[in-house]
Protein backbone atom coordinates (compact mmCIF):
# COMPACT_ATOMS: atom_id res chain seq x y z
CA UNK A 1 0.00 0.00 0.00
CA UNK A 2 1.20 3.15 -1.03
CA UNK A 3 1.59 6.91 0.98
CA UNK A 4 -1.01 8.19 -1.01
CA UNK A 5 -3.66 5.64 0.01
CA UNK A 6 -2.15 5.60 4.02
CA UNK A 7 -3.23 9.34 3.47
CA UNK A 8 -6.83 8.79 2.32
CA UNK A 9 -7.62 5.65 4.56
CA UNK A 10 -6.48 7.86 7.15
CA UNK A 11 -8.16 10.93 6.32
CA UNK A 12 -11.60 9.13 6.09
CA UNK A 13 -11.17 7.34 8.94
CA UNK A 14 -11.32 10.78 10.91
CA UNK A 15 -14.08 11.21 8.99
CA UNK A 16 -15.92 7.96 10.54
CA UNK A 17 -14.46 8.21 13.88
CA UNK A 18 -16.03 11.67 13.68
CA UNK A 19 -19.77 10.65 12.06
CA UNK A 20 -19.99 7.63 14.33
CA UNK A 21 -19.02 9.75 17.54
CA UNK A 22 -22.07 12.42 16.53
CA UNK A 23 -24.13 10.22 15.51
CA UNK A 24 -24.57 11.51 12.39
CA UNK A 25 -27.53 10.89 10.11
CA UNK A 26 -27.86 8.05 8.25
CA UNK A 27 -27.47 9.92 4.61
CA UNK A 28 -24.30 10.64 5.83
CA UNK A 29 -23.17 7.47 7.01
CA UNK A 30 -24.30 6.20 3.33
CA UNK A 31 -22.58 8.72 1.96
CA UNK A 32 -18.78 8.16 3.40
CA UNK A 33 -19.61 4.52 2.98
CA UNK A 34 -19.87 5.24 -1.06
CA UNK A 35 -16.61 7.25 -0.66
CA UNK A 36 -14.79 4.50 1.15
CA UNK A 37 -16.37 1.95 -1.57
CA UNK A 38 -14.96 4.37 -4.31
CA UNK A 39 -11.66 4.55 -3.02
CA UNK A 40 -11.30 0.81 -2.67
CA UNK A 41 -11.39 0.62 1.45
CA UNK A 42 -13.68 -2.08 1.45
CA UNK A 43 -13.72 -3.00 5.27
CA UNK A 44 -14.81 0.27 6.02
CA UNK A 45 -17.07 0.36 3.59
CA UNK A 46 -18.50 -2.46 5.03
CA UNK A 47 -18.48 -0.74 8.36
CA UNK A 48 -20.52 2.23 7.09
CA UNK A 49 -22.98 0.19 5.20
CA UNK A 50 -23.47 -2.28 8.53
CA UNK A 51 -24.20 0.76 10.28
CA UNK A 52 -26.47 2.80 8.41
CA UNK A 53 -28.75 -0.58 7.85
CA UNK A 54 -28.75 -1.22 11.34
CA UNK A 55 -30.57 2.19 11.47
CA UNK A 56 -32.61 2.15 8.56
CA UNK A 57 -32.99 -1.80 7.60
CA UNK A 58 -36.06 -0.67 5.17
CA UNK A 59 -34.35 1.38 2.78
CA UNK A 60 -33.34 -0.34 -0.11
CA UNK A 61 -30.48 1.45 -1.28
CA UNK A 62 -28.76 0.97 1.88
CA UNK A 63 -29.82 -2.90 1.97
CA UNK A 64 -28.53 -2.97 -1.29
CA UNK A 65 -24.87 -1.31 -0.80
CA UNK A 66 -24.66 -3.47 2.55
CA UNK A 67 -25.31 -6.83 0.73
CA UNK A 68 -23.07 -5.96 -1.83
CA UNK A 69 -20.05 -5.92 1.30
CA UNK A 70 -21.18 -8.35 2.86
CA UNK A 71 -20.56 -10.97 0.00
CA UNK A 72 -17.18 -9.04 -1.13
CA UNK A 73 -15.75 -8.32 2.41
CA UNK A 74 -17.75 -11.12 4.70
CA UNK A 75 -17.05 -13.23 1.66
CA UNK A 76 -20.94 -14.63 2.71
CA UNK A 77 -22.96 -15.13 -0.43
CA UNK A 78 -25.88 -16.68 0.27
CA UNK A 79 -26.33 -13.63 2.95
CA UNK A 80 -25.27 -10.80 0.66
CA UNK A 81 -28.00 -12.13 -2.03
CA UNK A 82 -30.71 -12.54 0.42
CA UNK A 83 -30.31 -8.82 1.30
CA UNK A 84 -29.77 -7.67 -2.42
CA UNK A 85 -32.75 -9.43 -3.09
CA UNK A 86 -35.30 -8.47 -0.06
CA UNK A 87 -33.63 -4.41 -1.71
CA UNK A 88 -35.27 -5.30 -4.62
CA UNK A 89 -38.24 -6.98 -3.71
CA UNK A 90 -39.11 -3.36 -1.90
CA UNK A 91 -38.00 -1.55 -4.72
CA UNK A 92 -38.62 -2.01 -8.23
CA UNK A 93 -38.33 2.18 -9.30
CA UNK A 94 -33.87 2.08 -8.25
CA UNK A 95 -31.97 1.29 -11.43
CA UNK A 96 -29.14 1.17 -9.02
CA UNK A 97 -30.76 -2.07 -7.00
CA UNK A 98 -31.32 -4.18 -10.05
CA UNK A 99 -27.77 -3.21 -11.11
CA UNK A 100 -26.58 -4.34 -7.83
CA UNK A 101 -28.39 -7.38 -7.41
CA UNK A 102 -27.21 -8.56 -11.05
CA UNK A 103 -23.24 -7.74 -9.82
CA UNK A 104 -23.86 -10.15 -7.15
CA UNK A 105 -25.27 -12.72 -8.77
CA UNK A 106 -22.37 -12.89 -11.38
CA UNK A 107 -19.97 -12.67 -8.37
CA UNK A 108 -22.10 -15.61 -7.40
CA UNK A 109 -21.47 -17.24 -11.04
CA UNK A 110 -24.68 -16.73 -11.60
CA UNK A 111 -24.26 -15.58 -15.21
CA UNK A 112 -28.47 -16.83 -15.89
CA UNK A 113 -29.65 -14.77 -12.81
CA UNK A 114 -27.75 -11.95 -13.32
CA UNK A 115 -28.99 -11.71 -17.16
CA UNK A 116 -32.78 -12.15 -16.03
CA UNK A 117 -32.28 -9.34 -13.23
CA UNK A 118 -30.33 -6.93 -15.46
CA UNK A 119 -33.22 -7.47 -18.36
CA UNK A 120 -36.05 -7.14 -15.91
CA UNK A 121 -34.26 -3.50 -14.86
CA UNK A 122 -34.46 -2.78 -18.57
CA UNK A 123 -37.94 -3.60 -18.69
CA UNK A 124 -38.85 -0.87 -16.20
CA UNK A 125 -35.67 1.59 -16.98
CA UNK A 126 -35.31 1.05 -20.43
CA UNK A 127 -33.07 4.31 -20.58
CA UNK A 128 -30.73 3.34 -18.22
CA UNK A 129 -27.22 3.49 -19.46
CA UNK A 130 -25.69 1.40 -16.78
CA UNK A 131 -28.56 -1.51 -16.97
CA UNK A 132 -27.99 -1.61 -20.32
CA UNK A 133 -23.99 -1.65 -20.64
CA UNK A 134 -24.19 -4.48 -17.69
CA UNK A 135 -26.63 -6.25 -19.96
CA UNK A 136 -23.98 -5.93 -22.89
CA UNK A 137 -20.68 -6.99 -20.87
CA UNK A 138 -22.15 -10.26 -20.38
CA UNK A 139 -21.85 -11.41 -24.28
CA UNK A 140 -25.05 -12.35 -25.59
CA UNK A 141 -24.42 -14.80 -28.39
CA UNK A 142 -25.88 -13.95 -31.81
CA UNK A 143 -28.41 -16.81 -33.07
CA UNK A 144 -26.10 -19.03 -35.50
CA UNK A 145 -26.03 -17.87 -39.63
CA UNK A 146 -27.43 -21.26 -40.30
CA UNK A 147 -29.38 -22.58 -37.30
CA UNK A 148 -30.39 -25.68 -38.49
CA UNK A 149 -26.81 -27.02 -38.21
CA UNK A 150 -24.61 -27.03 -34.96
CA UNK A 151 -22.50 -23.90 -34.10
CA UNK A 152 -19.48 -25.51 -34.10
CA UNK A 153 -20.08 -26.77 -37.93
CA UNK A 154 -17.19 -25.08 -40.37
CA UNK A 155 -19.75 -23.13 -42.22
CA UNK A 156 -21.53 -21.57 -39.44
CA UNK A 157 -17.95 -20.00 -37.77
CA UNK A 158 -16.84 -18.62 -41.86
CA UNK A 159 -20.50 -17.29 -42.31
CA UNK A 160 -20.23 -15.72 -38.95
CA UNK A 161 -16.86 -14.41 -39.08
CA UNK A 162 -18.38 -12.82 -43.00
CA UNK A 163 -20.98 -11.22 -40.86
CA UNK A 164 -18.41 -9.49 -37.97
CA UNK A 165 -16.68 -8.11 -41.29
CA UNK A 166 -19.56 -6.79 -42.79
CA UNK A 167 -20.75 -4.81 -39.88
CA UNK A 168 -18.18 -2.47 -39.07
CA UNK A 169 -20.56 0.41 -38.89
CA UNK A 170 -22.66 -1.58 -36.20
CA UNK A 171 -19.34 -2.53 -34.23
CA UNK A 172 -18.24 1.00 -34.04
CA UNK A 173 -21.70 2.40 -33.05
CA UNK A 174 -22.18 0.54 -30.56
CA UNK A 175 -19.15 0.93 -28.82
CA UNK A 176 -19.57 4.76 -29.07
CA UNK A 177 -22.67 4.17 -27.15
CA UNK A 178 -21.38 1.86 -24.48
CA UNK A 179 -18.31 4.86 -23.72
CA UNK A 180 -21.47 7.30 -23.57
CA UNK A 181 -23.45 4.42 -21.27
CA UNK A 182 -20.27 3.91 -18.55
CA UNK A 183 -21.58 6.49 -16.33
CA UNK A 184 -23.16 5.29 -13.48
CA UNK A 185 -25.17 8.14 -10.50
CA UNK A 186 -23.23 6.94 -7.76
CA UNK A 187 -21.50 9.67 -7.50
CA UNK A 188 -24.61 11.50 -7.87
CA UNK A 189 -25.65 10.44 -4.29
CA UNK A 190 -22.59 11.35 -2.32
CA UNK A 191 -23.33 14.37 -0.52
CA UNK A 192 -21.24 17.64 -1.13
CA UNK A 193 -18.32 17.12 1.55
CA UNK A 194 -17.63 13.98 0.21
CA UNK A 195 -17.85 14.80 -3.76
CA UNK A 196 -14.91 17.17 -2.89
CA UNK A 197 -12.75 14.34 -1.19
CA UNK A 198 -13.43 12.00 -3.97
CA UNK A 199 -12.17 15.06 -6.86
CA UNK A 200 -9.73 15.93 -4.58
CA UNK A 201 -8.44 12.41 -4.39
CA UNK A 202 -8.88 10.89 -7.63
CA UNK A 203 -9.06 14.03 -9.48
CA UNK A 204 -12.51 12.99 -11.32
CA UNK A 205 -15.98 14.01 -11.00
CA UNK A 206 -17.46 11.51 -12.21
CA UNK A 207 -16.62 7.30 -11.65
CA UNK A 208 -17.53 5.14 -14.63
CA UNK A 209 -19.35 1.30 -14.23
CA UNK A 210 -16.06 -0.30 -14.68
CA UNK A 211 -13.76 1.38 -12.47
CA UNK A 212 -16.54 1.66 -10.02
CA UNK A 213 -17.11 -2.24 -10.24
CA UNK A 214 -13.42 -3.15 -10.35
CA UNK A 215 -12.67 -1.61 -6.96
CA UNK A 216 -13.54 -4.72 -5.10
CA UNK A 217 -10.63 -7.01 -7.13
Amino acid sequence: MNDTTVTIRERINLAIEHAFTGEAAPDRLFSLGLLCYMARLLPEAYRLFSRVHERCPANPLYTSFYGLTVLVVEKDPARGLKLCKSALNNDYVNPEVYWILGQVYLLNGQKRNAYRTFKNGLFIHNNCACLETALKKLGVRKKSVFPFLPRSHSLNIFAGKLRALSAPGEKSGNQGRGNRALSLPVFDLLQSNEKKLWVHLSGHNEVSLDRLWLMHT
